[in-house]
Protein backbone atom coordinates (compact mmCIF):
# COMPACT_ATOMS: atom_id res chain seq x y z
CA UNK A 1 0.00 0.00 0.00
CA UNK A 2 0.98 3.38 -0.57
CA UNK A 3 1.48 3.77 3.38
CA UNK A 4 4.27 1.10 3.27
CA UNK A 5 6.34 3.93 0.77
CA UNK A 6 5.15 7.07 1.96
CA UNK A 7 9.00 7.98 2.87
CA UNK A 8 9.15 8.83 -0.64
CA UNK A 9 6.92 11.54 -0.60
CA UNK A 10 8.44 13.05 2.57
CA UNK A 11 9.85 16.03 1.55
CA UNK A 12 12.65 15.80 4.06
CA UNK A 13 15.26 13.41 2.37
CA UNK A 14 17.05 13.17 5.31
CA UNK A 15 13.99 11.18 6.95
CA UNK A 16 14.05 9.09 3.36
CA UNK A 17 17.15 7.97 3.50
CA UNK A 18 17.00 7.76 7.49
CA UNK A 19 14.25 4.89 6.71
CA UNK A 20 16.30 3.14 3.55
CA UNK A 21 19.10 3.06 5.83
CA UNK A 22 16.79 1.30 8.80
CA UNK A 23 15.85 -1.64 5.98
CA UNK A 24 19.04 -2.54 4.19
CA UNK A 25 19.99 -5.10 7.36
CA UNK A 26 16.93 -6.72 6.11
CA UNK A 27 18.11 -7.63 2.55
CA UNK A 28 22.11 -7.74 3.78
CA UNK A 29 21.90 -10.26 6.65
CA UNK A 30 25.71 -9.27 7.30
CA UNK A 31 25.09 -5.79 8.31
CA UNK A 32 23.09 -7.17 11.22
CA UNK A 33 26.37 -7.99 13.06
CA UNK A 34 27.41 -4.59 13.80
CA UNK A 35 31.10 -4.95 14.46
CA UNK A 36 31.36 -8.09 12.39
CA UNK A 37 30.51 -6.97 8.87
CA UNK A 38 33.08 -6.41 6.12
CA UNK A 39 34.45 -4.11 3.52
CA UNK A 40 32.88 -5.90 1.28
CA UNK A 41 29.31 -6.67 3.20
CA UNK A 42 28.96 -2.98 2.77
CA UNK A 43 30.04 -2.71 -0.58
CA UNK A 44 27.94 -5.25 -1.83
CA UNK A 45 24.74 -3.63 0.07
CA UNK A 46 25.31 -0.12 -1.07
CA UNK A 47 26.32 -1.60 -4.81
CA UNK A 48 22.77 -3.16 -4.73
CA UNK A 49 20.71 -0.30 -2.82
CA UNK A 50 22.84 2.13 -6.22
CA UNK A 51 21.12 -0.28 -8.45
CA UNK A 52 17.71 -0.47 -7.13
CA UNK A 53 17.53 3.32 -6.79
CA UNK A 54 19.14 3.90 -10.24
CA UNK A 55 16.55 1.82 -11.79
CA UNK A 56 12.91 2.60 -9.80
CA UNK A 57 10.82 4.79 -12.00
CA UNK A 58 9.30 7.30 -9.48
CA UNK A 59 6.29 6.94 -11.40
CA UNK A 60 5.79 3.68 -10.07
CA UNK A 61 6.13 4.17 -6.61
CA UNK A 62 2.53 5.16 -5.38
CA UNK A 63 -0.58 2.87 -6.74
CA UNK A 64 -3.55 4.50 -7.47
CA UNK A 65 -6.90 2.75 -7.99
CA UNK A 66 -10.42 4.27 -8.55
CA UNK A 67 -8.81 8.17 -8.57
CA UNK A 68 -7.35 7.59 -4.87
CA UNK A 69 -5.62 9.43 -4.39
CA UNK A 70 -6.46 12.14 -6.73
CA UNK A 71 -4.98 12.99 -10.35
CA UNK A 72 -3.32 15.91 -8.58
CA UNK A 73 -1.87 14.44 -5.14
CA UNK A 74 -0.49 11.85 -7.25
CA UNK A 75 1.45 13.75 -9.31
CA UNK A 76 2.28 15.69 -6.30
CA UNK A 77 3.92 12.53 -4.75
CA UNK A 78 5.17 11.53 -8.06
CA UNK A 79 7.36 14.41 -8.04
CA UNK A 80 8.48 14.25 -4.29
CA UNK A 81 9.18 10.62 -4.99
CA UNK A 82 11.26 11.66 -8.19
CA UNK A 83 13.32 14.68 -6.39
CA UNK A 84 14.18 12.19 -3.11
CA UNK A 85 15.39 9.29 -6.00
CA UNK A 86 17.79 12.15 -7.85
CA UNK A 87 19.35 13.14 -4.14
CA UNK A 88 19.14 9.54 -2.98
CA UNK A 89 20.76 8.32 -6.23
CA UNK A 90 23.66 10.95 -5.61
CA UNK A 91 24.19 10.61 -2.32
CA UNK A 92 24.56 6.74 -2.17
CA UNK A 93 26.89 6.81 -5.36
CA UNK A 94 28.72 9.24 -2.96
CA UNK A 95 28.52 6.68 -0.31
CA UNK A 96 28.96 3.59 -2.90
CA UNK A 97 32.24 5.38 -3.89
CA UNK A 98 33.86 5.99 -0.75
CA UNK A 99 33.53 2.20 0.30
CA UNK A 100 34.09 0.63 -3.16
CA UNK A 101 37.80 2.78 -2.37
CA UNK A 102 37.79 0.94 1.34
CA UNK A 103 37.16 -2.32 -0.64
CA UNK A 104 39.90 -1.69 -3.84
CA UNK A 105 42.27 -0.87 -1.16
CA UNK A 106 41.54 -3.69 1.27
CA UNK A 107 41.75 -5.47 -2.15
CA UNK A 108 45.31 -4.71 -2.95
CA UNK A 109 46.87 -4.93 0.87
CA UNK A 110 45.72 -8.57 2.00
CA UNK A 111 42.44 -8.80 1.54
CA UNK A 112 38.90 -8.07 2.88
CA UNK A 113 38.80 -7.32 6.77
CA UNK A 114 36.02 -5.83 9.43
CA UNK A 115 34.65 -2.40 8.34
CA UNK A 116 35.91 -1.48 12.15
CA UNK A 117 39.31 -2.48 10.71
CA UNK A 118 39.62 0.55 8.10
CA UNK A 119 36.87 2.80 9.22
CA UNK A 120 37.97 2.93 12.90
CA UNK A 121 34.79 1.52 15.71
CA UNK A 122 31.02 3.54 15.42
CA UNK A 123 31.10 6.50 17.58
CA UNK A 124 29.37 6.34 21.12
CA UNK A 125 29.01 8.70 23.89
CA UNK A 126 31.05 6.97 26.15
CA UNK A 127 33.56 6.07 23.56
CA UNK A 128 36.18 8.54 21.85
CA UNK A 129 37.67 6.10 19.14
CA UNK A 130 39.11 7.42 15.88
CA UNK A 131 37.38 7.49 12.96
CA UNK A 132 38.75 7.56 9.79
CA UNK A 133 35.75 10.05 8.69
CA UNK A 134 37.26 12.21 11.26
CA UNK A 135 40.38 13.03 9.39
CA UNK A 136 38.12 14.36 6.53
CA UNK A 137 35.48 16.42 8.96
CA UNK A 138 38.34 18.39 10.17
CA UNK A 139 39.14 19.48 7.14
CA UNK A 140 37.71 22.91 5.05
CA UNK A 141 34.57 21.27 3.67
CA UNK A 142 32.05 24.40 4.19
CA UNK A 143 31.18 24.57 0.77
CA UNK A 144 29.76 21.97 -1.87
CA UNK A 145 30.24 21.62 -5.52
CA UNK A 146 28.01 23.32 -8.19
CA UNK A 147 26.20 25.42 -5.93
CA UNK A 148 22.81 23.56 -7.61
CA UNK A 149 19.91 23.01 -5.08
CA UNK A 150 20.26 19.20 -5.52
CA UNK A 151 24.45 18.91 -5.20
CA UNK A 152 24.28 21.03 -2.30
CA UNK A 153 21.35 19.13 -0.54
CA UNK A 154 23.73 15.94 -1.49
CA UNK A 155 26.70 17.90 0.13
CA UNK A 156 24.76 18.62 3.14
CA UNK A 157 23.63 15.04 3.66
CA UNK A 158 27.18 13.84 3.27
CA UNK A 159 28.65 15.73 5.39
CA UNK A 160 26.14 16.88 7.85
CA UNK A 161 24.33 13.19 7.85
CA UNK A 162 21.58 11.74 8.09
CA UNK A 163 18.99 12.51 10.86
CA UNK A 164 19.80 9.52 12.90
CA UNK A 165 22.46 6.91 13.14
CA UNK A 166 21.99 3.57 12.21
CA UNK A 167 22.63 0.07 13.95
CA UNK A 168 25.31 -0.44 11.79
CA UNK A 169 26.66 3.19 9.83
CA UNK A 170 27.08 6.41 11.31
CA UNK A 171 24.80 8.91 10.43
CA UNK A 172 27.26 11.39 8.63
CA UNK A 173 29.94 10.48 5.54
CA UNK A 174 32.85 13.05 5.50
CA UNK A 175 34.94 10.98 3.72
CA UNK A 176 32.45 10.73 1.09
CA UNK A 177 31.65 14.07 1.19
CA UNK A 178 35.25 15.06 0.48
CA UNK A 179 34.68 13.23 -2.57
CA UNK A 180 31.25 14.73 -3.61
CA UNK A 181 33.19 18.27 -2.97
CA UNK A 182 36.34 17.53 -4.95
CA UNK A 183 35.15 15.37 -8.20
CA UNK A 184 31.45 16.56 -8.07
CA UNK A 185 29.01 14.37 -9.51
CA UNK A 186 30.32 13.44 -12.44
CA UNK A 187 33.87 12.53 -11.50
CA UNK A 188 31.70 10.31 -8.86
CA UNK A 189 29.79 8.58 -11.78
CA UNK A 190 33.28 8.26 -14.10
CA UNK A 191 35.15 5.99 -10.81
CA UNK A 192 32.11 4.35 -10.42
CA UNK A 193 32.30 2.57 -13.72
CA UNK A 194 35.13 0.51 -12.34
CA UNK A 195 33.05 -0.28 -9.49
CA UNK A 196 31.67 -4.03 -10.60
CA UNK A 197 30.47 -6.92 -8.39
CA UNK A 198 33.40 -8.44 -8.09
CA UNK A 199 36.83 -6.54 -7.63
CA UNK A 200 39.91 -8.09 -8.66
CA UNK A 201 43.46 -6.25 -9.24
CA UNK A 202 42.21 -4.95 -12.14
CA UNK A 203 39.25 -3.62 -11.48
CA UNK A 204 40.78 -2.47 -8.05
CA UNK A 205 43.76 -0.47 -9.67
CA UNK A 206 41.67 1.05 -12.28
CA UNK A 207 39.47 2.40 -9.66
CA UNK A 208 41.91 4.54 -7.44
CA UNK A 209 43.84 5.67 -11.02
CA UNK A 210 40.26 7.07 -12.27
CA UNK A 211 40.85 9.58 -9.16
CA UNK A 212 42.71 12.88 -8.95
CA UNK A 213 46.23 11.82 -7.87
CA UNK A 214 45.80 14.57 -5.03
CA UNK A 215 42.49 13.12 -3.56
CA UNK A 216 43.48 9.47 -4.05
CA UNK A 217 46.60 10.53 -1.93
CA UNK A 218 44.53 12.25 0.98
CA UNK A 219 42.68 8.98 1.09
CA UNK A 220 45.61 6.92 1.39
CA UNK A 221 47.01 8.72 3.90
CA UNK A 222 44.35 8.71 6.16
CA UNK A 223 43.46 5.36 6.11
CA UNK A 224 47.26 4.08 6.57
CA UNK A 225 46.63 5.98 10.39
CA UNK A 226 44.04 3.91 10.87
CA UNK A 227 45.24 0.93 9.41
CA UNK A 228 48.63 0.91 10.48
CA UNK A 229 49.18 -3.04 10.17
CA UNK A 230 48.90 -1.87 6.46
CA UNK A 231 50.12 1.17 6.52
CA UNK A 232 53.35 0.49 4.76
CA UNK A 233 51.80 -1.57 2.04
CA UNK A 234 49.09 1.61 1.31
CA UNK A 235 51.62 3.70 0.92
CA UNK A 236 53.39 1.42 -1.83
CA UNK A 237 50.33 1.37 -3.90
CA UNK A 238 50.61 5.25 -3.62
CA UNK A 239 53.58 5.33 -5.57
CA UNK A 240 52.75 2.64 -7.01
CA UNK A 241 50.02 4.60 -8.77
CA UNK A 242 51.62 7.70 -9.16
Amino acid sequence: SNRDVRNFSSSDTGYFLEQTWKLLPESNVPLRQKTLYTVFDYYNALFKLEKFFSNLDSNVVFRHFRDRPDEMTRQALNRQAALNLEIGCSYVRAKLLSIAILAAIAHLTGGDVPMSFFTGDLPEIERCAARLDDKFSQMDTDNGTTGTFQDEKVYELLMKGRRMDSSFDARDSPMAAYLYRMIGAEGVNKSLEYAVVTLDNVSSSGLLKSLPRGVLAEIVRNTATIVEIRADKLLTILEELN
